[in-house]
């Protein structure tokens, strides 16, 4: 049903790391603005690249699939990728580097591990048991954990029940979380996330 937008990042964690990671670059772009560097050529690609990546299908439900829809979702990391590879590339030079940076990240409460090379770039959760909630390899404009949770789903009066299937997650999917099951638990018990 309807609601606010800022409620759907709160109720949908890969579209709020979706948003965040977008005011990230955002704030890489503006730093790079005010470090004394002023507007120049080679800024115009991750602006543009930026704004690409801004675009609202993919953070939203939206009418015709919106966040759902993998390919969306890829699209706008992809622009948001390129344009923190050439923002990173000014600050950090064209040789390898590493970045840490410790903050928080997904607006949580509680701060995150950011962890950048020319090559990968990754998120990790320490409050979440040293989870990597996103894994961007950097040639290929690519983030690696661009996956949805399956969460349930409200159907409007008078729809058709929906199709049985696996059920509903009940951890995020993440990298790296790990699981202890009770001795006994079936394939099936795995499958349906029900142990």
């Amino acid at each position: 049903r309807g609601g606010s937008f800022s409620g759907f990042l709160a109720k949908v964690p890969e579209a709020n790391l979706l948003h965040k990671k977008m005011l990230q670059v955002s704030r890489k772009l503006q730093e790079a603005l005010t470090d004394g560097e002023s507007w120049t050529a080679a800024h115009e690609p991750a602006r543009r690249s930026l704004y690409r990546g801004q675009c609202s299908c993919a953070y939203w439900h939206g009418v015709s699939g919106g966040l759902l829809l993998p390919f969306l979702r890829d699209r706008l990391y992809r622009e948001l990728i390129a344009a923190e590879k050439i923002l990173d590339e000014r600050s950090q030079g064209a040789s390898d580097w590493i970045a840490f940076d410790q903050r928080d990240l997904d607006s949580d409460l509680a701060e995150e591990v950011l962890v950048e090379t020319p090559q990968l770039s990754m998120v990790v959760d320490p409050q979440a048991g040293g989870v990597a909630s996103e894994i961007d390899y950097r040639p290929a404009g690519l983030n690696l954990t661009n996956t949805l949770s399956r969460w349930p789903v409200a159907r409007p009066p008078g729809a058709p029940a929906a199709e049985p299937g696996p059920g509903v997650d009940r951890w995020l999917r993440r990298c790296f979380l790990d699981r202890f099951p009770a001795v006994g638990t079936t394939v099936e018990d795995l499958l349906r996330g029900d142990y």
